[in-house]
């Protein structure tokens, strides 16, 4: 809470225990009703008949509004039962109704109708939130997880991320497994809650940094794995492509498809004749709104324009920031080194040694940071953010600032936190990178409580945006900062979360 603005600002990353082995005292066990429980699933079972019986056509005769919080209730009643799950499933291990080690996903699977896909989910979240000790030695415990257990048990999420997370636990050397899991608990609860239960998928680096384990793929593995191939030619004239790609290849063809397969991209060449016909008949329409292509067929158009004409080299593919090369931030310490990973503006991950060897040195972008991790010069007096803008943006913020799923920023678009037609100025503090979606529903006139809102940080702050929820989301309206994990490598981000920490200890009380 800063005392001057009354302005809270939630970072979940930037206050990791010092020693994360140290945990709190669990909870007393709960003994409740078996009768009790045996009368509320039968009256939930009712509950569900009911809303069936109601029929499609109950739900559209209530207002979008009632209609949306009541799927909402809905939704967190369901991720609640996830914790019914995990008590469900610790007690048939703790009883050895349920045999150890993968035979025991088969036999959920089997006796309970599930897919062993969400039988595994469901045994990998008992293992992490469930509360009940299990004292059947054969079975292999886990660190417990209480923050998201918590997080499970008032409905903010279900079993799925909880799982994800512990595949990528599990995925860690086992003498670092315990110490990570406790100083992820509760990070990744927040974020969860603020970005998604898909941004779990990108907690690989936080993960290996909490640990201090380096990478273990080395890019003599990458390219001993790397291939494509092209299939045999079906009847209906089309062949299948499949293989892995080097983060080089990937990141050239995340920047080609984040230049050239957006709705309209490509198409006005195509059918300049119909467009012509159109013009003659005074009905030219905007090229991305008369787009019929799905995503898959305009990534396919964009590759094929790209083998056709050779990549960045034809007025056809000139690229929408000015840039066709493979766009990172990295430190110079890393740079003269050549060590670490960076995440491309496509957000793929490569190591340093790659990107000096695959960019031209001549396409070397020097930014200066301040402490704050804000450039020291970069401002531009036009509406319109130039490219020395983006690609500052991209070492300052490396994703998209709003809340909810990860954008990287070659797909994203340049923001103005304080609107351009409410006196916002195109200088680098003023802007930020927000995902396209995300973008179309930011009320710029700050004056609609049912959108987000972008806002300044207060001075002294080290954020550079903070985001104001809707009232359907948080009613108290608390502006709040996204960290997402896909970021966290950033230099931006990485200098922030060092001053964060700094005003932190200056605030203190000493003695």
């Amino acid at each position: 809470m800063d005392d001057t603005t009354g302005t809270t600002t939630a970072d979940p990353w930037s206050d990791l225990p010092d020693d994360p082995l140290i945990q709190e005292e669990p909870a007393p066990l709960h003994f409740g009703s078996t009768t009790d429980l045996v009368n509320a699933v039968a009256a939930l079972d009712d509950a569900v008949e009911t809303i069936l019986a109601q029929g499609e056509h109950t739900w559209s005769r209530i207002s979008s509004g009632e209609r949306e919080k009541l799927y909402r209730r809905l939704e967190r009643s369901r991720r609640k039962l996830t914790a019914a799950d995990a008590a469900m499933v610790t007690s048939l291990r703790t009883d050895f109704a349920m045999p150890c080690g993968p035979r025991g996903f088969r036999w959920l699977a089997r006796t309970f109708g599930l897919t062993l896909r969400e039988a595994k989910t469901r045994v990998a979240a008992a293992d992490r939130i469930t509360t009940t000790e299990i004292t059947n030695l054969a079975v292999p415990t886990s660190t417990r997880l209480p923050v998201l257990g918590e997080a499970v048990r008032v409905g903010v999420l279900d079993a799925e991320p909880v799982a994800r997370l512990d595949r990528l636990l599990r995925a860690l050397p086992l003498e670092v497994q315990d110490r990570v899991a406790t100083a992820a608990d509760a990070p990744v609860a927040e974020l969860v809650r603020t970005a998604g239960p898909d941004a779990v998928a990108d907690l690989r680096p936080f993960l290996m940094g909490i640990a201090g384990v380096d990478e273990p793929y080395t890019d003599d593995d990458r390219a001993r794995l790397r291939g494509v191939t092209i299939g045999r030619q079906r009847d209906d004239g089309m062949s299948p492509i499949a293989g892995d790609l080097t983060p080089e290849l990937a990141s050239l063809l995340q920047r080609l498809m984040a230049d050239h397969a957006n709705p309209g991209d490509l198409t006005v060449g195509a059918n300049a004749a119909d467009a012509a016909d159109a013009g003659e008949r005074g009905t030219v329409q905007d090229p991305a709104e008369t787009d019929g292509r799905n995503p898959a067929q305009r990534r396919h158009d964009a590759l094929f324009a790209a083998v056709a004409a050779g990549y960045g080299r034809g007025k056809e593919l000139a690229p929408g920031r000015g840039t066709t090369t493979i766009v990172a931030a990295v430190t110079l310490e890393q740079l003269a080194a050549r060590t670490g990973t960076a995440v491309t503006d496509a957000g793929v991950r490569m190591t340093v040694g790659q990107l000096v060897e695959t960019c031209d040195a001549r396409d070397l972008f020097l930014q200066v940071m301040d402490f704050h991790g804000r450039s020291l010069y970069l401002g531009r007096s036009r509406r319109l953010g130039s490219v020395d803008q983006y690609l500052a943006l991209v070492g300052e913020e490396g994703a998209s600032s709003a809340p909810g799923p990860v954008t990287p920023p070659a797909f994203s678009q340049v923001h103005h936190i304080t609107s351009w037609l409410f006196g916002g100025r195109t200088d680098l503090p003023n802007l930020t990178l927000v995902g396209p979606e995300a973008h179309a529903g930011i009320d710029d006139s700050r004056t609609d409580p049912r959108k987000w809102q972008t806002i300044p940080p207060p001075k002294g702050c080290p954020d550079r945006v903070l985001w104001i929820p809707p009232e359907q989301v948080d009613p108290s309206r608390a502006p709040a900062i996204t960290v997402h994990p896909a970021s966290w490598t950033t230099p931006g981000q990485i200098l922030r979360r060092q001053s964060r920490k700094l005003l932190d200890l200056l605030a203190r009380p000493t003695g």
